[in-house]
């Protein structure tokens, strides 16, 4: 049996800001901690949209990635008086290893399998090394 639980790093605590139930602090579209004038936030502590149909950015290195991409990048344009570019990553997924079973590789938020066993397992290795 597994356990599972995730929460923000509680050093959020030191932003002010609203937060959602895991603790992260809300984010406007260019990953600005909302009313903390210029502090931004990525990855597990940031509650962040990704795309127009309502889908918010999970806990996860997929995300965190690009996110911390996306607030460099808008750090530079703000310091630089450019507009800044919304944060959006409309593709989602996931490529799960199963041990001896293979692994499963699904796309999009409604997780459509793609690919199973050894093929989805050499997808996996892929992202893990390269």
């Amino acid at each position: 049996m597994v356990t599972v639980g995730l929460r923000a790093n509680g050093l959020t605590v030191q932003i002010p800001g609203d937060r959602d139930a895991l603790g992260r602090l809300e984010v406007d579209d260019n990953l600005k901690v909302a009313g903390s004038g210029d502090v931004y936030a990525t990855g597990d502590v940031a509650h962040a949209r990704v795309d127009d149909a309502g889908n918010y950015a999970l806990m996860s290195c997929q995300h965190a990635r690009s996110m911390g991409k996306y607030a460099g990048l808008n750090v530079v344009r703000d310091l630089m008086g450019a507009a800044s570019r919304p944060y959006r990553q409309a593709d989602y997924t996931t490529c799960h290893d199963l041990r001896n079973f293979g692994a499963v590789f699904t796309m999009r938020w409604n997780r459509d399998v793609q690919t199973t066993g050894a093929e989805a397992k050499k997808r996996k290795a892929m992202i893990n090394t390269q």
